[in-house]
């Protein structure tokens, strides 16, 4: 008889799986670099979104701006006495008055009348104008676009008074009227951040006319322009361009907060020098000084047909 055995049947040696510490620290490492890169993505994607808002919010801004513009022009008026001679006090269509000081005309301060008046006791021939005001009462310079608008029987409502010809609107109206600063509590500021107004008067060819030194345009000159048969003809005053043309360049108002005294003074060279707001957003664009906003400005330009031009 066979004593009795235990036996043990040993099974196959397992097989342990699992990480070596090279392994995972690749692992971790290549996880950090998609970590990074998404980010980078997500940051890209979030700052074109942001970009894209702010160019659309601004293009919608500007052409609002614009059109406000066009509805206060639209209406500008004449004497209703053609004949009713120069010294005599009367409406008047003006682009650029010498009697504007030239640090308000950026480039444009344009100024009419028309029966739009809100407070209609002494009639409803308001005094309207539109122009480009820098404040430097803050720690940083900033442009505002400004608005005149004076009902008849306000102290600065001159255009009938007698010795105020020629002056009825003038530095010391402006600043009563439409100073536009902090300290003024904003008084006649239409629209903030915006740098260069400019005005062009047209014939109805729609070529520029002017008919005073300086390029500007007043309604008691004659003017010569074309017809629509494009024949050369003299317009006698008192008289109206055909239509007007308006261009903004707008700042956001991140870009804005960049202005320095130094570059202030640099943009209304630039300003100056421009031919319309789309030129001027070129200018910007070449010259690297002006990198840290160029990003945010826009042009915005429309043309308007008077009602009372020829």
């Amino acid at each position: 008889m066979q004593p009795w055995r235990t036996t043990s049947k040993t099974s196959p040696s397992g097989i342990c799986s699992g990480f070596t510490l090279v392994e995972l620290l690749v692992s971790t490492a290549v996880l950090g670099l998609l970590l990074v890169f998404l980010a980078q993505v997500s940051n890209v994607v979030a700052k074109t979104w942001t970009d894209s808002q702010g160019r659309a919010e601004r293009r919608q801004n500007g052409r609002a701006l614009v059109d406000f513009i066009a509805r206060d022009l639209r209406g500008a008026a004449l004497p209703v006495n053609s004949g009713t001679p120069r010294t005599v006090p009367n409406l008047q269509f003006v682009l650029n008055p010498p009697t504007v000081e030239p640090q308000d005309r950026n480039p444009s301060a344009l100024f009419w009348q028309a029966p739009v008046g809100t407070a209609t006791a002494m009639g409803d021939m308001a005094v309207l104008g539109y122009l480009v005001r820098w404040d430097g009462s803050g720690p940083y310079p900033r442009a505002a676009l400004c608005r005149v608008f004076l009902n008849p029987g306000d102290p600065n409502h001159r255009i009938y008074l007698p010795g105020h010809v020629d002056s009825w609107i003038d530095s010391a109206v402006l600043d009563a009227a439409a100073p536009g600063t902090r300290v003024s509590g904003y008084r006649g500021l239409f629209a903030e951040n915006v740098i260069g107004f400019w005005a062009k008067c047209l014939d109805v060819k729609g070529n520029v006319v002017t008919n005073v030194t300086g390029g500007g345009f007043s309604s008691r000159q004659d003017y010569t322009g074309r017809d629509g048969s494009s024949a050369v003809v003299t317009y006698k005053a008192p008289v109206l361009p055909t239509s007007v043309e308006v261009s903004i360049v707008l700042l956001d108002s991140r870009s804005a907060s960049r202005i320095t005294p130094p570059m202030q003074d640099a943009l209304m060279r630039v300003v100056r020098d421009s031919d319309d707001a789309d030129s001027c957003v070129k200018s910007l664009q070449s010259s690297a000084s002006f990198k840290p906003i160029i990003q945010g400005a826009t042009a915005h330009t429309l043309r308007v047909y008077l009602e009372n031009g020829p």
